[in-house]
């Protein structure tokens, strides 16, 4: 084995972690202290901002004050417009808001917080991912950041998805449908 080159991942193959043999062990590594532990990094990362407030007032000018789906439209489409997107999860997020890069999703979950729509951050399990069951917290299970918005016609909440530049509102990409989520919200 020594000297031998790794395999290279065949495309669109299951994660290796599902056919390697392998033990993890934990304490107290448990999805809600997962989830509580995010929650907690990010508490203090949506400080309001009084130009951002202003932006958003600008971004949603002319919205039916009344339909908060259609200011989160507006507001959809202006963050994919003039930014771009990373893997930064976890900075303030006016900051990344000012620079126009970083998280999508974080950005866009800061807007809607500041034009008073309400939506919750989600991680989503990809279909493509490791479909292992475990009770143990792993932070590579679930890694897509969706936002879950309000309530759409028919009552139920309309998932956003902020990796596609063009991708119309209410659209999540095939590998995500359908998929587990764990909501960044208390319970």
């Amino acid at each position: 084995v020594e000297g031998s080159t790794p395999l290279a991942p065949e495309p669109l193959s299951i994660a290796a972690r599902e056919y390697i043999p392998s033990v993890n062990a934990g304490v107290g590594a448990s999805w809600t202290r997962f989830v509580d532990s995010i929650r907690d990094a990010l508490a203090d990362r949506n400080i309001e901002d009084p130009a951002m407030r202003k932006l958003v007032d600008r971004i949603v000018e002319g919205e039916n004050a009344a339909d908060a789906l259609s200011r989160a439209r507006a507001l959809y489409r202006w963050v994919l417009r003039n930014t771009e997107n990373t893997d930064d999860n976890f900075s303030q997020a006016a900051a990344i808001l000012r620079a126009r890069t970083g998280s999508r999703a974080r950005i866009l979950h800061y807007l809607l917080g500041l034009a008073g729509v309400p939506s919750t951050l989600a991680l989503v399990r990809s279909l493509t991912g490791d479909a292992t069951l475990s009770p143990l917290a792993d932070a590579e299970t679930y890694d897509y950041l969706l936002l879950r918005v309000g309530a759409g016609a028919r009552g139920e909440p309309v998932w956003l998805s902020t990796s596609e530049r063009w991708a119309p509102f209410g659209f999540v990409p095939p590998h995500l449908r359908g998929q587990e989520a764990l909501l960044l919200q208390p319970g």
